[in-house]
């Protein structure tokens, strides 16, 4: 099952998205009892108010891989957990698109393992693909 949740300890969240959220559930509670998130606003939070006051739910439900990151971040911007007072998201939801340049760049860097000079050019090109769009 894919979808949308978010993690709340208070009034403050954190937005996130799946392509399997019960295994994404698991690993957030792992997180909340282990109090080893790698956010570090949320491990703050969770020494502040203990692991009961963060919760787990569902948003919004999609079988569409593709719609998944863009309704992710309509939630992250309707919500504002890119805001610091009311949430904790920090980095930018990767869409389709920068998740392709990734993946580009993962393969130039395995086939430019042993050059490094044609590695750094690789990822020079990959960021400048990435500030043009």
């Amino acid at each position: 099952m894919t979808g949308i949740y978010p993690v709340t300890p208070t009034s403050r969240l954190y937005v996130g998205a799946s392509d399997n959220l019960r295994r994404r559930q698991q690993e957030h509670e792992r997180a909340r009892q282990g109090g080893n998130w790698s956010n570090k606003a949320l491990r703050a939070d969770l020494k502040t108010y203990g692991p009961d006051a963060f919760s787990f739910h569902v948003l919004q439900r999609t079988g569409d891989l593709g719609e998944l990151r863009r309704l992710e971040a309509q939630w992250a911007q309707q919500l504002r957990a890119f805001d610091p007072v009311t949430g904790y998201n920090t980095q930018p939801i990767r869409t389709p698109e920068t998740w392709d340049r990734r993946r580009q760049l993962q393969q130039v860097q395995a086939a430019a393992a042993g050059g490094r000079a044609c590695l750094v050019r690789a990822q020079q090109h990959v960021l400048i693909q990435e500030r043009a769009s």
